[in-house]
């Protein structure tokens, strides 16, 4: 039982905020909002600018790539969390029970 909660713990650094690695999945959509915002002022007082929207479009990208590389991150570590919990009950594994059915 001591893989699937080793396993369990590195799924649980991975979806808590670790500001001195990576920002959130909820900061980099923050992030995003409050950029979408400032470009709506900018171009409300300022008309449209090519400039301004090139930089928001470099910003949707960047927060974008975050968001995917923690999604990664997420979904390998709940991946090896599952096989994990297979190697200790095998019997148990997706799909078993639909054969015991039958």
């Amino acid at each position: 039982m001591e893989g699937p909660l080793k396993e369990l713990g590195k799924l649980e650094k991975v979806t808590t905020a670790r500001a001195a690695q990576s920002a959130s999945v909820a900061d980099s959509l923050d992030v995003l909002i409050a950029s979408m915002y400032e470009t709506k002022k900018q171009m409300e007082e300022s008309g449209f600018e090519v400039d301004t929207v090139r930089q928001l479009a470099r910003t949707v990208d960047v927060q974008r790539k975050e968001v995917d590389e923690r999604q990664k991150e997420v979904y390998s570590s709940i991946s090896r969390l599952g096989k994990a919990l297979e190697k200790v009950r095998p019997n148990h594994a997706p799909g078993a029970y639909l054969d015991s059915a039958w």
